[in-house]
């Protein structure tokens, strides 16, 4: 989409970046579109998780905006070299990941292309989200009709099938995106474009295996709601995945072992609180209406798959039924106090897991994995209605299970595994599914013949390019159809054709009125809004009638005006730049954000900038100070004035 640069500001002495569009195509408005608007939507943005955007501004004819230049690696490096990570790490990436993304969703603002490219990792581990060029404002509707905007592999089902979009669908992108950090894999890859939008559609992923054993159903069961086809059984804020995750990262920090009790406070904290009183216990603030979490077994789980039935309440998973707020206050205030409780819950741990691991290891000695075969091979591999495979596929131990065996084309199958019974291998032949052809259909039908003026018009039948004038269109029935002719400078023509038509038809289609222009002449480079609406350039052309015209800039001047221009058919008509003065701003101290009519313009000092004559309100905002200091400055025309802010003017 772009080409950036490492620059240097030499006015804040600051290093930028600044991104350029990469080619200016006349036809490409969409594109061009796209660009600027990453720059107002990120602009608005300021979180420590999202990269800051300082400037947006055209450059001989090029769009160009000026952000932060962030000192780091992007995460599809990290995770393409595998280079290494801590898991309380990667707990932490997507932890900070989420609050980007609930700051973004809590302004409105989509991003829509959440993936590993998109997110930058600084020296610090700090986390930045970059690229807002393709968010989505509420409702609004730029792409065309039928085209998909974002990278496919990371793509939520409801993008795919082209349904309206909410924020949960960057929730989707990002469970993803913590699988693959996890796996160094993406869940969802495949051959090719179509076999990846099967798997996202239709496939659930297997449940992450190489994980902490302390806190790998806690994370696996955060991953697999995040990636849920069914919005409606997803996150529904990203706040909710950020508590989740922060939780975890809480215990990883803090307890180093996952908590073995659910639903209240353990019963050291319980001792703990006998000694406290109730004014020093913060209010705990748990929903009492969210359930405590309970074990599942990720690979037999009976989840809704996409288009199914919803229940009434999906439930919240994570560890964070296990304690409450005010648990983990007094687990953290009071250290001395949960001493023994680890150690002993250490020892206890150990010792348990010293026969866990005993046992697992005589077991599958005893008993090896069982692979099922099947001729042809790649059958869907179903259990409790869930697929969970292809074979070849490998049950790891001994179980009672009934297998489905599904193959297109062929006769379902369905196998009684055992642990009676129990062999390394096995194999089924498929049966094929007899069919006989059937025979398509005998349409009868008509061709009605067409003319038209002018000639060579496109024709159109039910939807479907059937030629160009003259030319025949053929009817299949006796039904009602809509015939369709399209010429350039002339408007659509609609024409309904059934058996009462004649075999002949001359259609005259009606001119289009020639469009008129308006044409900006000024200095500067601007924004043209029409009745309300961006549109890109210094020249417009609309339809004959009467616009408000409102003309912006704030990059190289500061202009704000409106008029109403009535437009001719196959005029121009020309708004001419307002008189301009010269404005300094300066501020002691300088660390001062300036703000021109209720909109921010630049960090103080500004030099030099040219103002549209008249009355301004002048806002200085000192935010580490908690200061501000309001301003009324008249400009005049070709004069240059100075202003000053000090706090306590």
């Amino acid at each position: 989409m772009g080409v950036v640069y490492h620059a240097y500001d030499p006015v804040v002495k600051r290093d930028v970046a600044i991104k350029f569009l990469s080619s200016l195509d006349s036809e490409e408005t969409e594109l061009i579109s796209r660009f600027e608007r990453e720059a107002r939507l990120a602009g608005g943005l300021r979180h420590p998780n999202i990269v800051t955007i300082y400037d947006l501004g055209h450059y001989e004819g090029r769009p160009y905006i000026v952000m932060e230049y962030i000192v780091g690696r992007d995460l599809e490096t990290v995770i393409k070299e595998k280079q290494p990570l801590g898991f309380d790490q990667k707990v932490e990436i997507m932890l900070q990941i989420c609050k980007g993304l609930e700051a973004a969703h809590q302004k409105g603002i989509i991003h829509r292309d959440i993936k590993p490219a998109n997110i930058r990792l600084q020296e610090d581990n700090a986390v930045k989200i970059m690229d807002f060029g393709i968010a989505r404002m509420g409702a609004s509707q730029l792409t065309r009709s039928g085209y998909i905007i974002g990278t496919l592999q990371y793509m939520s089902p409801e993008q795919i099938s082209g349904e309206q979009l909410d924020p949960r669908t960057d929730l989707f992108s990002a469970g993803i995106m913590a699988y693959e950090l996890f796996t160094s894999s993406n869940p969802f890859s495949g051959g090719g474009a179509v076999d990846i939008m099967y798997r996202i559609l239709n496939v659930r992923p297997q449940p992450i295996q190489d994980l902490p054993e302390e806190f790998g159903s806690e994370l696996n069961q955060i991953i697999i709601r995040a990636i849920e086809k069914n919005r409606d059984l997803r996150y529904q804020s990203a706040k909710e995945m950020a508590q989740d995750l922060e939780e975890v990262h809480f215990y990883l920090k803090t307890l180093k072992f996952k908590p073995k009790v659910a639903g209240r406070i353990p019963a050291y904290a319980d001792s703990i609180t006998q000694n406290i009183s109730m004014e020093q216990v913060p209010v705990a603030r748990r929903d009492p209406n969210i359930n405590p979490t309970v074990a599942v077994d990720m690979p037999h789980a009976k989840i809704p798959t996409f288009g199914q039935t919803i229940p009434e309440k999906a439930p919240r998973t994570g560890v964070g039924a296990n304690y409450s707020e005010t648990g983990q206050i007094l687990i953290r205030d009071h250290p001395t106090s949960r001493k023994f409780y680890f150690l002993g819950a250490l020892f206890a741990l150990l010792f348990i897991g010293g026969l866990i691991y005993f046992a697992s290891r005589n077991s599958t000695q005893q008993s090896p994995p069982m692979v099922i075969n099947t001729v042809p091979p790649g059958a869907d591999v179903i259990i409790h209605n869930q697929k969970m495979g292809v074979t070849p596929y490998t049950i790891p131990k001994p179980t009672d299970e009934a297998v489905l065996l599904h193959l297109d084309g062929y006769k379902e199958k369905t196998l009684m595994v055992s642990a009676a019974t129990w062999t390394e291998s096995i194999t089924e032949k498929l049966d094929l599914i007899k069919t006989t052809p059937v025979p398509p259909p005998v349409v009868e039908g008509r061709t009605i013949s067409v003319t038209s003026q002018p000639t060579g018009a496109a024709m159109w039948l039910d939807g479907q390019a059937v030629g160009v004038t003259p030319g025949d269109a053929k009817i299949p029935d006796s039904k009602t159809h809509e015939l369709v002719l399209k010429a350039d400078g002339y408007t659509e023509l609609h024409q309904n054709i059934d058996s009462t038509t004649a075999d002949k038809l001359n259609l005259v289609m009606e001119a289009t009125a020639a469009p008129g222009n308006i044409r900006y002449s000024g200095d500067y480079p601007v924004s043209l809004f029409v009745n309300g609406k961006a549109s890109r350039g210094n020249q417009l052309s609309l339809p004959a009638g009467t616009y408000t015209i409102s003309v912006r800039t704030k990059n190289n001047a500061f202009i704000r005006y409106s008029k109403q221009v009535e437009v001719r058919s196959g005029e121009t008509t020309t708004i001419q730049q307002p008189a301009m003065g010269i404005l300094n701003i300066k501020a002691n101290p300088s660390n001062c954000k300036i703000s021109i009519d209720g909109e921010f313009v630049d960090d103080a000092p500004i030099f030099n900038l040219p103002v549209q004559s008249g009355k301004h309100i002048i806002l200085f905002n000192w935010d580490k100070l908690s200061k501000k200091l309001s301003k009324d400055v008249q400009v005049e025309a070709d004069q240059t004035d100075t202003i000053m802010g000090v706090p306590n003017d």
